[in-house]
């Protein structure tokens, strides 16, 4: 059985513009990410909001042993369009089936659809089946994150091989009080986006989608009520204090899971597993 290291990380590398200027605190810099990335000589590396990786990491030194996946949404520059999610994969072993996948249009017609990345990567002969995602939160919230997890569970029902969910789920919503009072105004979260199979949900979202996880026989690798996400880049002030990344396995034995300090505004997850 081999040891193989993965980093997934949410790098905030998105630049939201209002009216051509850039707003304080929404883009963290290339050169802080850069370095992080450099230590952490992981096997694959899974990065969330990673805008213009040709440019910023296939023609670096350092990456020249890895296989670089970026999707055809990701190919543009991050401040001509809006909307997607730009999921990127790195990996020192060869990548085949690599693919973008769509999530369903979900309960939220208004806002704008993310994709996934989607890659059966080759180590060694054994094949591990990974999924890169970003959830929505803008406009959208639990039945449509709860919709994009089952999209993907059900995707990789038939496949009997390790396979890891990882990235930015966006879990915000806690449960019923001032708190989600405030996140359901803050990110403009619909009424019929607090149901779930009929029901009006009254908890926090991260324990009926890790219900759903579990169902489908996927243990996550990180403490459930650790968070992983500052506006403020600090542990200090983690506002809410939410669980927005995850790591999803099953079929695999999880050596050792850590988080690493606040650069961006997530916590990067590094993960070391056994096939």
């Amino acid at each position: 059985m081999q040891n193989i290291s993965i980093l997934s990380w949410n790098v905030q590398g998105l630049n939201l513009n209002v009216q051509g200027k850039r707003i304080r605190g929404t883009n963290t810099s290339f050169k802080k990410i850069l370095a992080s990335l450099e230590n952490s000589n992981s096997d694959i590396i899974c990065l969330q909001e990673m805008c213009d990786a040709d440019e910023k990491i296939l023609k670096n030194e350092n990456f020249k042993g890895y296989s670089l996946f970026v999707p055809d949404l990701n190919h543009h520059k991050h401040d001509s369009k809006n909307g997607f999610n730009h999921n990127i994969l790195l990996s020192k072993y060869p990548l085949q089936n690599i693919e973008e996948f769509f999530f369903p249009d979900t309960v939220n017609k208004t806002a704008p659809l993310e994709n996934a990345i989607k890659a059966d990567i080759n180590i060694d002969g054994k094949i591990l089946r990974i999924y890169n995602c970003h959830f929505l939160v803008r406009k959208a919230g639990m039945a449509t994150r709860l919709s994009q997890l089952e999209a993907v569970l059900n995707d990789c029902r038939e496949f009997n091989g390790p396979v890891i969910i990882c990235g930015d789920m966006n879990l915000v919503m806690p449960k019923v009080g001032l708190a989600r009072k405030i996140i359901r105004w803050w990110q403009k979260e619909p009424d019929h986006e607090m149901y779930v199979d009929g029901k009006f949900v009254r908890g926090e979202e991260k324990e009926i989608f890790y219900q759903r996880a579990q169902k489908y026989g996927f243990t996550e690798a990180f403490d459930l009520n650790t968070p992983t996400w500052s506006p403020f880049y600090t542990k200090k002030l983690e506002l809410f204090k939410l669980k927005l990344d995850w790591f999803l396995t099953k079929n695999v034995v999880v050596e050792k899971s850590q988080l690493g300090k606040y650069i961006s505004d997530h916590k990067p997850m590094e993960v070391t597993v056994k096939l």
